[in-house]
């Protein structure tokens, strides 16, 4: 049986969200209903908000773009009836309280009652916004310095 503290909270609950707060990554539980359960501390800093705000929210209508909110929606459908494989990687962007989108690539697993009815979903998430702007102003400088490249040649051509 879980021990617990002066303040009602179990020991055991409190190390629990230690481990989720350290986490480099996004970590979020939604339950079937699409609202949050649970989220750890990098979930609330890339968000804009505290846990407080969060929790209780339905995760699409509060904090995905409209213009994806349709598609991960349907991914979690599926996810939830069973019908994906949980191993699959999938990325998506969110929108947080200054709204700015971040760009995360999520790994989702299943959390199943007694009965294996599928009754949440456990996802880590890693933003990768940062990274992928990276990767594509250096493919943008690449194509400049091609043009460049072609544009000399012309004129050594020419000349």
């Amino acid at each position: 049986m879980p021990r617990e503290d002066d303040r009602g909270k179990t020991i055991a609950g409190d190390r629990a969200q230690q481990y989720l707060d350290i986490a480099g990554v996004i970590i979020v539980v939604l339950g079937a209903d699409e609202r949050v359960q649970l989220i750890n501390r990098k979930g609330c800093d890339v968000l804009g908000y505290p846990e407080s705000e969060i929790r209780g929210l339905n995760w699409f209508d509060s904090f995905v773009p409209d213009r994806e909110r349709e598609r991960t929606r349907e991914t979690f459908r599926k996810l939830v009836e069973g019908e994906l494989r949980v191993a699959e990687k999938f990325r998506n962007a969110v929108v947080n309280r200054d709204g700015q989108t971040r760009l995360i690539d999520w790994h989702n697993a299943v959390l199943q009652n007694q009965e294996g009815r599928i009754t949440a979903t456990l996802s880590s998430g890693e933003d990768v916004t940062d990274r992928v702007r990276g990767e594509q102003k250096e493919r943008e400088l690449q194509e400049q310095l091609r043009q460049s490249q072609k544009m000399e040649a012309i004129g050594s051509l020419a000349g």
